[in-house]
């Protein structure tokens, strides 16, 4: 771990470096009837000073005007792909991204958040050091509310695991999850040894399976202590409601989402490295998920 005089003269590097458009980044974007912020996401993201991106937004079905700004944007702006397809949900729409994903590096984005206009030269520059990162981890900002929990949750502090053991990262660096956008992610670890895809058999947590599945390859991390994302809370949202409304109970999700990751686990050969941490990551999903879901 570097100390706070190293960290601090990362950020002074960083300013004064000139952008290296080396590094394709794939940022892919689900996206269903988000139009009342789907122009402020978009204009985030052409409008970065890193350039070398391709947009990847996929229309899942909506039937607001999201299609239309789309298309438009798509004119406008050629780095960006418009794929549309029936509604299936972020799961669904997030894997034909990620099939479509030609980067070096793949970073999800909500359709209704927006960036730091320097994240990618923030996240590429950090990319670029000796180490060969596998996922680098940042903060973020929360745009509408004041949740002292999720402001400590989107809060980093500079760490690097390098050459860690799977379960280092997983159970031991608080940031690790739930929040899929605070992951800039190396795309050989989620297509090698074999492809991590989302799961389409469950409507939530699906993100934190994902995240479960490639966290233990990941054996080069940075967190960096700059918050470069901008999250909406959407306390209304359709996701809020499934989970209030949901008609199995609450604890039976967080037993589904448990067993996807033991499985995922047995599959990959990691049960061994992790099984010291079953405790706590028993605790982790049935304790926190519930916090964590009543603020997504």
């Amino acid at each position: 771990m570097k100390n706070n005089h190293q960290n601090n003269q990362l950020k002074t590097d960083m300013s004064h470096q000139t952008i290296n458009d080396e590094y394709l980044v794939s940022v892919i974007v689900p996206v269903y009837n988000s139009d009342k912020y789907l122009v402020s996401c978009l204009q985030s993201i052409i409008n970065q000073t890193y350039r070398n991106l391709e947009i990847i937004c996929v229309d899942d079905g909506s039937t607001d005007k999201s299609a239309e700004i789309l298309d438009f944007y798509s004119k406008k702006d050629d780095r960006i792909k418009v794929l549309k397809k029936d509604n299936g949900g972020p799961s669904s729409a997030r894997n034909v991204g990620l099939e479509k994903a030609n980067g070096e590096y793949i970073s999800f984005v909500d359709s209704d958040d927006v960036l730091q206009l320097n994240a990618y030269e923030v996240l590429t520059e950090c990319a670029h050091q000796s180490e060969k990162w596998d996922l680098i981890i940042f903060g973020a900002n929360i745009l509408n509310g004041n949740d002292e929990y999720l402001s400590t949750k989107l809060t980093t502090e500079f760490k690097q695991y390098i050459d860690c053991k799977p379960s280092n990262v997983v159970f031991h660096e608080k940031n690790a999850r739930p929040y899929l956008w605070l992951h800039f992610i190396k795309r050989s670890i989620i297509e090698c040894p074999t492809k991590i895809r989302f799961d389409e058999s469950i409507d939530l947590g699906e993100d934190q399976v994902f995240q479960f599945s490639y966290l233990p390859r990941a054996k080069n991390v940075m967190v960096i202590d700059l918050k470069l994302y901008n999250y909406r809370i959407q306390e209304n949202s359709s996701l809020m409601q499934l989970y209030t409304n949901k008609r199995i109970c609450k604890t039976n999700i967080h037993y589904t989402i448990y067993h996807k990751v033991i499985d995922s686990w047995k599959s990959s050969d990691y049960m061994n490295a992790i099984r010291m941490n079953y405790g706590r990551g028993l605790l982790n999903l049935f304790i926190g998920q519930s916090v964590i879901f009543r603020r997504r």
